[in-house]
């Protein structure tokens, strides 16, 4: 039994060298009763109600000389700590110091505090200090030991003393958890973002290298096509060159031939006939030639000859070619030469024949009948300046 769960020297005391010699109240004795009175538990154990009590220090002392008790009728645990002095009277537990004023239950919360007033005013020559032989109320002595006491039991304002729950986290530390909350999100969220742009990024990588790896045979099969599209018109032109040089070589043999047919005497019919096969040589003859020329334009091996020539003369050529083809379609040809135009000229004029044969023939090709054909020639001014000295530019149109 012990005078109440919040008195000191009634449990508290006793209570704490339990603990630490490792005895559990509430689960090694079998009942634990409360006398509510230090007197009370005294008398409880003197008649065997309890085995054992615990009591403020010389409570024992004081019921004995008030012949109350007798001190042989109990045991007293000896002192389980080393002692600096010895003491008057019995003690079991490690000392605490008196509580200096204490209210019992039941007394209104006001009245002890004007008592207590009362008590810390009262002065050492007052009636009332006389006769209870003291000077005054104080409190001179060191409470520590009581609240390491407390702290060891848990008890009073020590009750959850080492315990820790969320809303005292969230107390003391709610804003640094607010903020470690919302960097760890950010930090979280930026981890993740760095994990998908890593993966975006890995997944480019990879397409790009296959779009190189395609690109690359690509070019390959590019190279080799360029390669044999630059194969192809040089092959087409070395058959035309050596196709043109071989068919010329009986062409001449016929026409050579021929002339020398046409100089022996022949019947009238004959001689036409020859003259027929000799016409048609040179015919095909000059379609040898342009097949050469457009060989040798392909293969880059196309060279102008200049020679001294007249432009007059040249036209006169180029005109007699359409002379009767003209005739037939009643189309007129004329021959437009300016007077500041040099008639003597150097430079390449079978060349400039055949284009103006070609544009001739054209012309008469697509000009309705009893129309008329002007080819001119004149200075192009423009481009003088350009030129030097002794060259001229011709517009030929």
């Amino acid at each position: 039994m012990g005078v109440s769960e919040e008195s000191l020297g009634g449990w508290l005391a006793a209570w704490r060298e339990l603990k630490e010699n490792g005895i559990n109240p509430s689960r090694d004795f079998k009942e634990m009763l409360w006398g509510e009175t230090h007197d009370h538990v005294v008398y409880a154990v003197r008649d065997g109600l309890v085995d054992a009590g615990a009591v403020r220090t010389n409570t024992l002392e004081e019921l004995q000389a008030q012949g109350k008790i007798d001190l042989k009728d109990f045991f007293i645990f000896p002192y389980l700590h080393e002692r600096e002095a010895s003491l008057p009277y019995l003690c079991t537990t490690r000392e605490y110091p008196n509580w200096p004023m204490a209210k019992v239950r039941g007394t209104p919360n006001e009245l002890a505090e004007k008592v207590a007033v009362a008590l810390f005013q009262l002065q050492a020559g007052s009636p009332a200090a006389l006769a209870a032989g003291c000077a005054g109320w104080t409190i001179p002595m060191n409470y520590q030991t009581v609240l390491e006491c407390m702290m060891a039991l848990h008890v009073g304002p020590y009750k959850d003393l080492g315990k820790v729950t969320l809303g005292d986290i969230m107390r003391n530390y709610g804003p640094w958890i607010v903020v470690a909350f919302i960097v760890f999100c950010s930090l979280a969220g930026f981890a993740a973002l760095v994990v998908q742009l890593n993966r975006r990024l890995k997944a480019s990588h990879t397409s790009l290298m296959t779009e190189m790896e395609v690109c690359r045979l690509m070019d390959k099969e590019l190279a080799g096509a360029k390669e044999q599209a630059v194969a192809a018109p040089l092959a087409k032109s070395r058959f035309l060159a050596n196709m043109s040089h071989e068919i010329r070589t009986p062409m001449n043999g016929i026409i050579g031939a021929t002339d020398l047919a046409l100089a022996e005497s022949l019947s009238p019919e004959v001689e036409h006939y020859l003259h027929i096969v000799q016409n048609s040589s040179y015919a095909l003859l000059g379609i040898i030639n342009d097949i050469l020329d457009f060989s040798k334009i392909e293969a880059g091996q196309l060279e102008l000859k200049e020679r001294v020539f007249r432009l007059d003369e040249m036209f006169d050529r180029v005109m007699d070619v359409f002379v009767n083809q003209a005739a037939e379609k009643g189309i007129e040809l004329l021959v437009d030469i300016e007077k500041d135009t040099p008639r003597m000229l150097l430079g390449d004029s079978l060349r400039l024949q055949q284009i103006l044969t070609n544009l001739v023939g054209n012309a008469i090709k697509f000009t309705n009948p009893d129309g008329i054909i002007l080819a001119s020639v004149r200075i192009e001014n423009a481009a003088t300046e350009d030129l030097d000295e002794g060259q001229v530019l011709l517009d030929f149109q």
